[in-house]
C-alpha cells in the first residue's frame, strides 16, 4: 500500500510540472520564474487561502509561513490534532499553536511569537528543516559541514548557529541556491510567492528522492478554521498625552520597520489584537488637515490643504510631517494624498490601521519585479513634477519619523508612491 501511495504522489508531482502555468498568474506578484512552481504548490494544497488574495511579492509574516508549512505537513502526516493550548502571549492562531506541538515552530524567549513579523531567511530555512525533521527526514549534516558550506558565501558568517544546519542543508538539498552565487541574504525577508516555492521545493526533494516515509492515506489540512470573535471588543488604551515627546524620547519609533514599540504605540498593548471589523477602525482614525503645494495645470505650485483620514495616535506626527514637507525647499507637489482604507480583501494592509499613506498614485506607480504595473500608470521623477525623486526631501522626512518608503523597503516590488509606519 506504501509503495502505491508513493507512486501516485509521484505521478501527481509529474502532472504538477506539465500542468498549464496560466493557472498561477491568477496570483498577484508572482516572479516569472516562480510561476511554475506556485502553480504547482497551489494544486498540491501548499498555499494557504489567506495567501492567495494578497500581493505574493510583499515579505511574508511568520505567521503565513507557519501555515504554509503546515500546509506541506499535512501531506505526509496523517492525523494532527487543533490545539487548545495556548504556547505563546502574542497569539491564538490555531495554525501557529499546531506547528508548535509538531515542532515545526519555536517562539522567542519572552514568550512571543511575533507572528506579524516578517520572517528572515535564516528563520524560514530553520523553519522547513524543523518540518523536515517533523516528517521523518534525518540529517546528516554535522556542524563543520554546515560552516564549510556556507563558507562559499560572502555573508555565511551573518548565519546564525541555531540556522547554520538547517541553511546548508537546504542548500545541499537544493531547496535554496542563496540570492545569488556568492550570497544567501539570512537576515533579510522574502516574498510570499519565495516562501511558497521553497516549502513546495522541500516536499518535492522528500518525496522524489524518497528520503522520508509516506503514510498510507494522505492527509487533509482542513480548509476553515471556525473562530468566535466576541460580540463587542473593549479595548483599555492609555495613549501618552505628548505624542511628540513620547515620539522624540523612544528611537525605536523612528526605526523604518515594524517593531513591538511601534505595535504598541499603535494598538495600546503589545497583547492587543490589531482592528478585528472595519467599525473598530473607524472608532480609532481622525480626520486631520494638512497643508501641501498643489501642482496647477499651467505648471505652477498653489498653497493647499488635504483633508485625510488617519489613525488618531499619529495625529500629530502626521501633522508635523507634511508641514515639515510643505515648509522645505522642495516645495514637492501633493495633488493626490490618502491615508486610512479598511481594505477587506487582505488581512495586512497597513491602510487598515491607518498608518500608510499613498502620494500621487498616478505619478508614482507599484509595479512587481517582472515589470507589471499593479496600481498607477507611472514613475518618472525630474521629468513629472508629482513623481517622487529617490533622494527628496519627503521620503527623508517620512524616514525620520520611521516610515519606510515602498521604493526601497522591499527586495522585489517597487511602490514609489506608499510610506509605511509597519513597512508594508
Amino acid at each position: 500500500m506504501q509503495i502505491k501511495r508513493l507512486v501516485s504522489i509521484l505521478l501527481m508531482v509529474c502532472v504538477l510540472f506539465a500542468s498549464n502555468v496560466s493557472f498561477a498568474l491568477a496570483f498577484s506578484g508572482v516572479d516569472e520564474w516562480f510561476v511554475e512552481e506556485v502553480t504547482d504548490a497551489d494544486k498540491l494544497g501548499l498555499i494557504p487561502e489567506s495567501l492567495k488574495i494578497q500581493d505574493m511579492s510583499r515579505p511574508v509574516t511568520r505567521a503565513e509561513f507557519c501555515e504554509t508549512a503546515l500546509q506541506a505537513y499535512g501531506i505526509f502526516i496523517d492525523k494532527y490534532a487543533i490545539s487548545s493550548k495556548d504556547y505563546f502571549t502574542d497569539t491564538s492562531n490555531p495554525n501557529i499553536l499546531m506547528a508548535y506541538e509538531a515542532g515545526i515552530v519555536k517562539g522567542y524567549e519572552d514568550g512571543t511569537f511575533r507572528p506579524d513579523n516578517y520572517i528572515s531567511r535564516q528563520e524560514m530555512f530553520k523553519m522547513i528543516h524543523n518540518l523536515m525533521i517533523a516528517i521523518g527526514y534525518e540529517e546528516t549534516i554535522t556542524n563543520d559541514d554546515a560552516a564549510s558550506v556556507l563558507s562559499i558565501f560572502n555573508d555565511g558568517c551573518e548565519v546564525q548557529e541555531w540556522a547554520a544546519v538547517p541553511s546548508a542543508s537546504l542548500i545541499e538539498l537544493g531547496v535554496t541556491k542563496g540570492t545569488s552565487d556568492v550570497t544567501i541574504d539570512p537576515l533579510s525577508s522574502t516574498s510570499k510567492a519565495q516562501a511558497v516555492v521553497l516549502a513546495y521545493r522541500s516536499v518535492e526533494t522528500l518525496i522524489g528522492n524518497e528520503l522520508v516515509a509516506l503514510p498510507e492515506e494522505a492527509a487533509e489540512l482542513p480548509q476553515e478554521v471556525e473562530v468566535i470573535e466576541p460580540a463587542e471588543i473593549t479595548r483599555n488604551i492609555t495613549y501618552p498625552d505628548d505624542f511628540d515627546s513620547n515620539f522624540n524620547m523612544n528611537p525605536n519609533l523612528t526605526i523604518t520597520d515594524y517593531n513591538i514599540d511601534k505595535y504598541i504605540l499603535i494598538f495600546g498593548s503589545e497583547f492587543a489584537q490589531k482592528y478585528m471589523s472595519e467599525q473598530e477602525a473607524e472608532a480609532n482614525m481622525v480626520e486631520v488637515t494638512v497643508p501641501v503645494w498643489r501642482l496647477d495645470e499651467d505648471g505652477t505650485k498653489i498653497s493647499s490643504t488635504k483633508k485625510i483620514k488617519v489613525n488618531k495616535v499619529i495625529e500629530d506626527i502626521t501633522i508635523k510631517m507634511f508641514t515639515e514637507i510643505f515648509e522645505g525647499d522642495e516645495k514637492f507637489p501633493i495633488n493626490s494624498l490618502g491615508c486610512y482604507s479598511w481594505r477587506s480583501g487582505t488581512s495586512n494592509s497597513s491602510h487598515k490601521w491607518g498608518i500608510a499613506f499613498d502620494i500621487n498614485p498616478t505619478q508614482n506607480y507599484y509595479i512587481n519585479s517582472e515589470g507589471t504595473i499593479l496600481s498607477g500608470e507611472y514613475w518618472n521623477p525630474g521629468v513629472d513634477e508629482l513623481s517622487i525623486p529617490e533622494e527628496s526631501e519627503v521620503i527623508a522626512i517620512f524616514k525620520k519619523y520611521g516610515f519606510a518608503w515602498g521604493g526601497d523597503a522591499w527586495p522585489s516590488s517597487k511602490d514609489y508612491m506608499h510610506f509605511s509606519y509597519f513597512s508594508n
